[in-house]
């Protein structure tokens, strides 16, 4: 597949290893982080709350509850795709409407559809999908993870003051340790393999 983005082809790419002796800034971090919760979301409600590691302990400790790479295999390490010097988590909240969208009827099935959880993560993605652009167009490295421990994670969060709902994704944000990005952080055994891209179809109207 050739890209038409520099950019794009980064982000596709899940790095399973980034340099932890090469913190972001301070401006890097706060850039990152606040243009996660500035993207579009429907009625321009809020669906969901971000919340900012830079700490490497915790960072650790999310790593410790995050799924094995492979379930079938035995004596796996965890997934090191959350393993890098920026963590930002998407945490599930209470939907908060404006006054002009107080009166929209979320949360009413319909032809067994839930429009606040279509919403909820539409909104995730965009946000998602902006940073992780962002910071591969700026040379970083990133990696997405949804399997996650999320009753665990909370308790982390607890530990530090927050009490906060499940993530629904994480995005790693750093700078490549080796230069093979599915090589695992802290084995240097194991080497992750790729999965292969099946394209949407893509059709013109003219």
């Amino acid at each position: 597949m050739s890209y038409v983005n520099q950019a794009v082809e980064g982000m596709a790419v899940t790095w399973r290893n980034r340099d932890l002796e090469k913190p972001l800034d301070h401006e890097q971090v706060e850039y990152f982080s606040k243009l996660a919760v500035q993207t579009p979301t429907k009625q321009s409600n809020k669906y969901f709350d971000v919340v900012s590691i830079t700490n490497p302990d915790l960072i650790e400790k999310i790593y410790q509850h995050s799924a094995v790479p492979d379930p079938g295999l035995d004596g796996q390490p965890y997934n090191p795709q959350v393993l890098a010097p920026l963590l930002l988590l998407w945490m599930k909240c209470d939907l908060e409407t404006g006054e002009l969208a107080k009166n929209y009827r979320y949360n009413a099935i319909h032809e067994g559809v839930d429009d606040e959880t279509i919403d909820r993560h539409q909104a995730v993605g965009i946000s998602s999908g902006v940073v992780g652009y962002e910071a591969n167009r700026l040379g970083f490295q990133t990696g997405y993870c949804r399997c996650l421990d999320g009753t665990s994670i909370c308790k982390e969060l607890e530990s530090f003051g927050l009490k906060i709902d499940e993530p629904l994704l994480s995005l790693s944000i750093g700078h490549g340790k080796h230069p093979n990005p599915r090589r695992h952080q802290k084995y240097d055994w194991m080497i992750m393999e790729a999965h292969d891209r099946i394209e949407p179809g893509l059709f013109y109207i003219k």
